[in-house]
């Protein structure tokens, strides 16, 4: 799995010896989200209606990466598993 950022230009799985690995978009449009996550494979489909506004943040330790997805629309994500990796979720839906 590769984070490549083409708006930040940086690559999470470059090698930066003693420095932390940390990626941080936002995003107002959900093509423009979806672009970003091409390493996903993911369809993303907003499901309300209104603005929509998200925000990707990433880092590495090692061989383990933490991500935080946030949106503040309703959306729909589709995509294969990634092989060779253990994914785990917690989604949180305010009401």
């Amino acid at each position: 799995m590769s984070f490549n950022a083409a708006n930040s230009g940086q690559d999470l799985n470059e090698s930066t010896a003693g420095r932390s690995k940390i990626l941080s978009c936002r995003f107002t449009d959900v093509e423009q989200f979806t672009e970003f996550l091409t390493y996903s494979q993911m369809q993303i489909m907003q499901l309300s209606c209104g603005s929509f506004q998200s925000e990707f943040l990433a880092t590495q330790i090692g061989d383990l990466y933490f991500t935080r997805i946030s949106a503040n629309q309703s959306v729909q994500a589709i995509g294969p598993k990634q092989q060779g990796y253990l994914t785990f979720a917690l989604v949180w839906a305010a009401s």
